[in-house]
């Protein structure tokens, strides 16, 4: 029984540590993306999904919390009206070859979804020509914004869970926090308004 209850602690001790400390960073791929974007033989086209969750990565925006107050801001990740890359940027991360990534390109071009556009660009007196810039659909940024949102995936959750957390933890000590924590990650409805909250935490607090 004690080494039941010991490994149960353990698990939550690390489900409250990933909530504190978010581990999901860099690319994410919506599960729907391997079924609207396939190959000519009808299968998830893996290269083009890769290269468009790059594209959106970089326009997301940079989360940042305040050390003091807690609080979440935001901030863009490049400056400018769009995003300055290259074709080695690719070609190094995904080991793609100029070839495949200029299909790609074309393939989201035609879907309405990004565009590339090229520019001379000067930096300290010196001019660099023929620059990339990827320019992302705000229609199809904001769809996925809401896609990710609607359907609870991990980022928004942890990140609502944190603006919370400071009044909760004071309440209801951590051992709820960390019930409550896990509870929400796997509830369905994903009622995370502060009401919602609450509702939970005396439902919870009730029980204990």
């Amino acid at each position: 029984m004690g080494r039941k209850s010991t490994f149960a602690t353990n698990v939550a001790h690390k489900q409250y540590k990933i909530i504190h400390h978010p581990i999901l960073t860099g690319n994410i791929t919506p599960h729907d993306w391997y079924e609207k974007f396939t190959n000519s033989r009808g299968r998830p086209d893996f290269s083009l999904i890769s290269v468009l969750s790059e594209i959106v990565y970089w326009y997301r925006p940079k989360r940042i919390k305040d050390s003091q107050t807690g609080k979440i801001t935001y901030v863009n990740k490049f400056l400018g009206d769009a995003w300055q890359t290259s074709y080695e940027h690719f070609e190094k991360k995904f080991g793609f070859n100029r070839e495949k990534l200029r299909r790609i390109f074309v393939k989201l071009e035609q879907m309405g979804i990004c565009s590339r556009e090229f520019r001379n660009v000067k930096l300290r007196g010196q001019t660099y020509n023929n620059r990339l810039f990827i320019h992302l659909s705000s229609q199809f940024l904001s769809s996925y914004t809401d896609q990710c949102e609607g359907k609870g995936h991990l980022p928004p959750l942890l990140l609502k869970l944190e603006n919370l957390l400071s009044f909760s933890r004071t309440q209801v000590g951590n051992r709820l926090v960390i019930i409550l924590n896990i509870f929400l990650m796997i509830d369905d409805s994903h009622d995370l308004s502060k009401a919602g909250l609450m509702r939970h935490l005396r439902l919870f607090s009730s029980s204990n």
